[in-house]
């Protein structure tokens, strides 16, 4: 799966850590534009993303991970 997603607030970035961290799978984030990737599961990683358009690239979800991205996907 791969969607591009804004997280505006810190709450929304530690919800979307701990749906990362219990995916069980690998979930790369990285700046819309940009090579550098990010561990999805990492707390002081993503605060480095926060209100930026990232693209989120993971093999499989579990049902709360999809939901968080599904919320805060966006449109291009």
């Amino acid at each position: 799966m791969e969607k591009l997603i804004n997280l505006p607030t810190i709450d929304a970035i530690t919800e979307f850590v701990h749906g990362a961290d219990e995916s069980g799978d690998t979930v790369l984030v990285s700046k819309d534009g940009f090579r550098v990737q990010i561990d999805g599961a990492s707390l002081l990683g993503m605060m480095s993303v926060i209100g930026s358009d990232i693209r989120v690239k993971c093999l499989g979800t579990s049902e709360r991970l999809r939901s968080i991205i599904d919320r805060y996907s966006i449109a291009r």
